[in-house]
């Protein structure tokens, strides 16, 4: 009974936690600045004028209030929060029922909200005690404290747009990230790369919100001629004292500059730094590979407590391609995204894999750079783009946009791109689908020379006719499971009854 409650207790306060220490730029720092700006204001401006209370300067007499003041309003609205929360969300009722008395419910609330008061106070007292980290650095009124209270200003503007930008790069990108066997550095560079405009509109905000501020200039910095004397307290102070006419073209020259910066942000979207346009021209080393047989076994994928794959196995050796097939939904892209590690955590052979899904996306801006993706991440793998390009017809294309591409160049360019990794193994879903007769002869031909260079190759297909073509054994795939060949449906498949 004990252990039951205490198990209760700490899912409720690991839960309290959790809910504001994940939006702490929400929860947290509004409490740090707020209280930094009372200690401006109170405590320095008014400060000076009141003196000594008891023997005690005016702002250490208000310090202890001002950190409790946060203590106890954070505390109250957390628990507050939290069963408002539970009441709109519908959920009290569950947490009403459920065997666990209300006292352990109510501890639990009460120190969810302690530690968050905890957390709080201890931040606003490293701002604001002299005894604190910030304490001794005596930044009122200088450059120091302006930069401070503007970075405070904009920081979670910047890091908002930033950050949204960032988790749009969608999951298929990430996922060619990985399969390409980008290293971690490589792969952080790449997502800033694919989320850079969203960045760039993030700084672009940030300076618009940091060029305009007035108030806690002000505030922070005063409006010192010589020392901290800006643009925007000149307008204020030339306002103030009448002078319209001085005011107005300091406004002007303010307004000119921020243009100017806003214009070379805006042009910097669409300044492709590294985006090349044309080729690179080394040969390429056709490696003949040495034999090898890869094996996978039992291979399960459980989505949303849905069995997806179970208990699959199979293998491919060099010299040998293998065509799989099934009936739509039966399992074929998940077998294979199983395979390189996409659907569970590892793949043994996730360094020895070209992969090309069903969908494929492409990362880079222009067709060069789409081609030549695999030789900047592995240097060990020739600059050849245009070797690859005229395979395809892409030879005079090198500056075209990616995003410009129909559905089949997109698809060609993409098993261009997994040809380039120089793998041993190709994996292909459904890669000529959306190609003509034209460029299906070539895609064809290229994975026979693959063959024929010692290499392996798995492909999905819902062609029969194409299966038959090309590969050396067909597999069979239904709801899951590997069928035997002699199966019924694996016999309507083959005699094309079922659409895979």
């Amino acid at each position: 009974m004990i252990s039951s409650r205490i198990i209760a207790f700490n899912t409720i306060v690991r839960k309290e936690f959790l809910r504001f220490a994940r939006i702490w730029i929400q929860t947290i720092l509004p409490s740090v600045i707020t209280m930094f700006l009372y200690i401006t204001i109170f405590g320095n401006f008014i400060g000076d004028r009141i003196g000594t209370i008891k023997s005690f300067e005016y702002i250490d007499y208000i310090i202890p209030g001002l950190i409790i003041m946060p203590i106890i309003t954070n505390s109250y609205m957390n628990v507050v929060g939290s069963f408002y929360s539970s009441r709109f969300q519908k959920s009290c009722e569950e947490l009403l029922v459920s065997p666990v008395p209300n006292w352990v419910i109510l501890l639990g609330y009460i120190t969810g909200g302690v530690i968050r008061a905890f957390v709080v106070g201890v931040a606003v007292y490293i701002v604001l005690s002299k005894d604190g980290v910030f304490g001794s650095l005596n930044w009122l009124f200088t450059i120091q404290g302006m930069i401070v209270a503007q970075t405070l200003l904009i920081f979670p503007l910047v890091l908002g747009v930033s950050w949204t930008a960032l988790e749009r790069v969608s999951s298929e990108k990430r996922d060619v990230f990985k399969v390409m066997n980008a290293n971690r550095k490589q792969r952080i560079f790449l997502e800033i790369y694919c989320a850079r405009k969203g960045i760039t509109n993030g700084i672009l905000l940030g300076f618009g919100r940091a060029i305009a501020e007035v108030g806690a200039v002000m505030m922070v910095g005063g409006n010192i001629a010589g020392k901290t004397r800006v643009l925007t307290t000149s307008v204020v102070l030339e306002t103030s004292v009448g002078r319209l006419d001085t005011a107005l073209k300091l406004g002007m020259i303010l307004l000119v500059i921020s243009l100017i910066t806003a214009f070379a942000l805006q042009f910097i979207q669409y300044i492709r730094f590294f985006e090349q346009k044309t080729f690179g021209e080394e040969d390429f080393i056709e490696q003949s590979f040495d034999h090898f047989t890869a094996s996978w076994k039992h291979m399960n994928v459980i989505k949303n407590d849905k069995t997806i794959i179970e208990d699959c196995s199979l293998q491919v050796s060099s010299n040998e391609i293998v065509a799989l097939m099934g009936e739509s939904g039966s399992g074929k892209s998940t077998l294979l995204r199983a395979m390189i590690g996409l659907e569970s955590e590892s793949s043994i052979y996730s360094r020895d894999i070209a992969y090309v899904s069903q969908n494929p996306i492409l990362v880079m801006d222009t067709v060069a750079m789409e081609l030549e993706l695999s030789s900047k991440l592995h240097v060990e793998l020739s600059n050849s783009g245009k070797y690859f390009a005229e395979i395809c017809g892409f030879e005079e294309r090198g500056d075209q946009r990616t995003d410009s591409l129909s559905g089949g160049e997109i698809q060609r360019l993409a098993f261009l791109r997994a040809l380039s990794m120089n793998r041993k193994i190709l994996v292909l879903d459904e890669v000529t689908s959306e190609l003509d007769g034209g460029s299906i002869e070539r895609i064809e031909e290229q994975i026979i020379l693959f063959k024929n260079r010692g290499g392996g190759v798995i492909f999905a297909t819902h062609n029969p006719f194409q299966a038959k073509r090309l590969a050396d054994r067909i597999l069979y795939i239904h709801n899951g499971k590997l069928i035997d060949e002699k199966h019924e449906i694996s016999q309507q498949i083959r005699d094309g009854k079922i659409i895979g």
